[in-house]
């Protein structure tokens, strides 16, 4: 059962279901869509603190009445904070704590994907919420054993760094530094990981601690097959990732859409196969949570190594998931409201 045992169940309050939403600007179209497919749009601040209005549907028994949400990433700690927020308003997210962790914590997830995606290495830090008393010395000597294991295996061909729920790619050169690490130097690698901890934790987003992900070259498309037409040129390449958007409906699952999510011009590319949207129906059965993201990629065809033409490079709460650009949101939470 996903729901907590004060939940009330979706199907007896879907005429009644409701939206959840930040009260942040970048939220205010979504929040449009939702109000054309849904009883009612709640907008919150604070992790739920305060509500824009209260909840038109009221229970009397101390359930908690079921909310569609969507909003922005959260630690373990924040959607702890979040959840007990709204509990005070006689809500509740569809999201469990346990799939919340689940599906937002990388190596938490890794053996539910493992046949379809690479290898990887994690490193727990001793943080707080802020991140207090961290220093770079610390992480570097933390994370370089891991960085001399990966460098004696010598097969792994580049490091994706990233904590254990985000990558960091603001720039260019965070992009070369942490998304393309080599694998020659363990001194090196442990470095770039101890300057990613603490550019996580300058940020106050430094996710628990950093995971070592092997890389895998993609598939690059000519720029031209990008959608953005600003870019047309401009970039040396377009990627071929795609997002699975994941839905329960009726008591079994279904990808609601295949999103392209690197820009790429969905005609001119090719697209999900078959067998890896089959898997992704199979791990969401698995989990049991009913609003789920897949994001997987095409990888590079002239690379002897792979045995997979495509990878799984992560899965997600829908809740917390980004629209592709261009991305039907209307539609989308026109689909949300079948969600059981």
């Amino acid at each position: 059962e996903s729901f907590p045992p004060n939940f009330c169940s979706a199907n007896f309050l879907t005429c009644f279901m409701l939206a959840l939403l930040p009260a942040a600007s970048e939220f205010d179209d979504e929040a449009e869509c939702a109000a054309n497919h849904f009883a009612q749009v709640i907008r919150y601040e604070n992790k739920g603190e305060s509500l824009s209005e209260q909840p038109l549907c009221v229970r009397n028994d101390n359930t908690l009445i079921p909310v569609i949400h969507r909003g922005f990433i959260m630690s373990e700690e924040q959607f702890a904070m979040f959840e007990a927020n709204l509990a005070k308003h006689g809500l509740a997210v569809i999201t469990s704590r346990e799939h919340h962790t689940l599906l937002a914590y990388f190596p938490l997830q890794h053996h539910l994907i493992a046949t379809e995606t690479s290898r990887f290495r994690s490193v727990e830090l001793p943080v707080t919420t802020l991140a207090d008393g961290l220093t770079h010395a610390d992480v570097r000597e933390r994370c370089l054993p891991v960085c001399e294991q990966i460098v004696a295996e010598g097969d792994w061909r580049f490091v994706v760094l990233k904590d254990f729920v985000k990558s960091e790619k603001s720039t260019l050169e965070h992009f070369d530094r942490f998304l393309r690490a080599p694998t020659e130097d363990a001194s090196d690698l442990a470095e770039r990981c101890a300057d990613l901890a603490l550019l996580r934790a300058e940020k106050d987003r430094l996710y628990r601690g950093i995971v070592l992900k092997e890389g895998v070259p993609l598939a690059q498309y000519p720029s031209t097959r990008c959608a953005v037409s600003g870019y047309q040129g401009a970039l040396p390449f377009v990627l071929n990732e795609w997002r699975l958007w994941i839905i329960r409906e009726d008591s079994d699952y279904r990808i609601m859409t295949a999103s392209p999510n690197s820009f790429q011009i969905p005609e001119m590319v090719d697209p999900v196969p078959e067998e890896m949207q089959q898997f992704a129906l199979q791990v969401a059965r698995r989990i049991g949570h009913p609003y789920i993201t897949f994001d997987v990629a095409e990888t590079e065809d002239t690379i002897e190594e792979d045995q997979i033409r495509w990878i799984v490079l992560e899965i997600g709460d829908g809740a917390s998931a980004g629209p592709a650009s261009g991305q039907d949101m209307d539609e989308h939470w026109k689909q949300l409201r079948l969600i059981s």
